[in-house]
């Protein structure tokens, strides 16, 4: 098994998920199982690509902390 990140190879394509009637492959990159046949297949013929480092990243990284609000006495001062 090994887990790899990716992403439609075309964004406008609509690829079912196999066993989930009606469900399809979401926009954005996901974890698959390369092993699979099925996620295998799909990377083979291009229907899924793996992402790119940058975009593993880019999706991966720890969202950042909200800024904290102003209490009401800060914001009489």
């Amino acid at each position: 098994m090994a887990d790899t990140f990716v992403k439609l190879g075309d964004p406008e394509h609509k690829l079912p998920l196999p066993g989930v009637p009606g469900a399809f492959f979401p926009a954005g990159l996901h974890k698959v199982d390369d092993a699979d046949p099925f996620w295998f297949g799909c990377l083979a013929d291009g229907s899924l690509v793996r992402a790119t480092d940058d975009e593993i990243k880019a999706a991966t990284a720890p969202a950042e902390a909200p800024s904290e609000k102003p209490t009401r006495a800060a914001a009489r001062t």
